[in-house]
């Protein structure tokens, strides 16, 4: 897992106070399965700090391991969350309409290798073909940037609309189809649309004809909260926090207005749905239920660059090897007031699934004690003035386990990290450390008490040494 690419896939939000105490959750000794005693450990920790209400679930094949769910769905209303409570699963949405094109092609409906502009030939975008849309290899620009810019953002756009507008304005391509590899929000868009041409029907009823119902995923559907006016029993609501810390709809800031005038667009989010329906979902998948094994292999094979150089994505899904675990396929959701993973390890026949109305991510430390790993415990900690000497903490590392290149380097007397062309703040706290402004899950450290010094990264509560390679200044 890229730790910057993996949050080019989210978008960011407010930071809230978090920090960390070091435990080693591997030397219980409790009588009872340790497995649920170590997540109900971590998970009261993370509820008691405010760093996770929601959902999670772990199944190996058809028996499931832990399930539990903490937290409000409606905070207002004191109501609590339960198996049955539906989420918005933001970018998890794309393995659906990624399965959806796939089912379209093993039927003969449609070629991965069809041209966009045989679907839409008003699109300036020339060599985009279907595959490059699944692997987000277009280099199609991105939907939410042109809204943000041309669309009337007191009126709720559909798929349509943001269509019209590439044809319109006609924004240059970010590069030639297959040359990089950048996640694309607009691709997905247009694959939810190109379904409803080839199928048609709406995406939503061909995603429950073809997926849900299938599969006997009752509470799973497409829902536009905000377009649809219908009110979903049993909902969890998406909170982010205000400058206070308090726990708010997003409707209520400014800072996430696209959460109403985006509220129509399908395909690379708005699949609403809960942790049991997504073990059906996975079974389904497991079982050849959904899509034949050859399709599916498809899928789960890293895309070829042009360069012949390739990149950890499938058709839907991310990709990784683990020496330890297997293949694993996965996907992160984010999108203001929900944080959303599925982790499903192949070769294990391992699924985890987690689901936040709270945005926030802890599926590395989930992992980690599924598999009897030490993790840090949730805490929170007081923001302090970073040292006035930041030159051992500027530079380019690499991690030691996952090969990731990280560049830290100052600016107005803070710290900061870049990935493309997006810089990351990092705030000191009074535990010595850097955290991720945007991530709180992220911190950034520096163990002195050896003769030299040793960072390392904590992903969402899961320490990875790191070597620094040189200073940048």
């Amino acid at each position: 897992m890229n730790i910057f690419l993996n949050l080019a896939m989210n978008r960011l939000t407010t930071s809230i106070l978090f920090g960390v105490v070091w435990l080693a959750l591997t030397s219980c000794s409790r009588k009872q399965d340790p497995l649920p005693w170590r997540l109900d450990t971590y998970l009261q920790a993370a509820q008691q700090h405010e760093q996770f209400q929601g959902s999670v679930l772990v199944a190996t094949g058809d028996r499931i391991e832990y399930e539990r769910q903490v937290g409000y769905a409606d905070i207002g209303a004191k109501r609590l969350i339960d198996a049955e409570t539906m989420f918005e699963l933001a970018s998890v949405s794309k393995q659906f309409t990624a399965t959806g094109v796939l089912i379209l092609a093993e039927r003969g409906k449609l070629s991965l290798s069809d041209s966009l502009r045989h679907f839409f030939p008003d699109l300036p975008y020339t060599g985009v073909t279907l595959h490059h849309l699944l692997t987000h290899t277009s280099g199609v620009p991105d939907y939410e940037e042109l809204a943000s810019e041309k669309w009337d953002q007191s009126r709720i756009a559909l798929n349509t609309d943001m269509i019209r507008l590439l044809a319109e304005h006609k924004p240059a391509p970010l590069f030639k189809p297959g040359e990089e590899w950048r996640y694309s929000n607009t691709g997905f868009m247009l694959l939810a649309s190109i379904i409803e041409q080839v199928a048609g029907q709406s995406y939503g009823e061909f995603l429950k004809a073809n997926i849900f119902e299938p599969l006997g995923m009752a509470r799973t559907r497409i829902y536009n909260t905000r377009r649809s006016g219908e009110k979903i029993e049993n909902y969890a609501y998406g909170y982010v926090s205000d400058s206070t810390g308090n726990r708010v709809l997003p409707d209520s800031l400014p800072a996430f207005r696209e959460v109403y005038y985006l509220d129509g667009i399908q395909g690379d989010g708005v699949v609403n749905s809960t942790a049991r329906d997504l073990l059906k979902w996975h079974l389904g998948l497991r079982d050849g239920k959904v899509v034949s094994a050859e399709w599916l292999t498809k899928a789960y094979t890293p895309v070829v660059l042009n360069s012949g150089k390739t990149a950890d994505y499938g058709y839907g899904w991310s990709l990784r090897t683990d020496s330890v675990r297997g293949k694993i396929v996965e996907h992160s959701g984010s999108w203001p007031g929900y944080g959303t993973y599925i982790r499903r390890l192949l070769d294990q026949d391992k699924v985890i699934i987690i689901l936040s109305n709270t945005q926030k991510y802890i599926q590395e430390a989930v992992e980690a004690l599924v598999f009897n790993e030490p993790v840090e415990m949730p805490a929170r900690r007081e923001w302090v003035d970073p040292p006035s000497d930041l030159s051992p903490w500027v530079g380019q590392f690499v991690s030691l386990s996952e090969s990731d290149t990280l560049v830290f380097f100052a600016k107005e007397a803070n710290l900061y990290s870049k990935y493309e062309s997006l810089e990351y703040q990092w705030r000191y706290a009074s535990d010595g450390r850097f955290y991720l402004e945007a991530q709180p899950g992220l911190a950034f450290g520096i163990n002195r008490s050896t003769s030299k010094d040793e960072p390392y990264l904590v992903v969402r509560s899961v320490k990875k040494p790191l070597r620094k390679l040189r200073a940048v200044f």
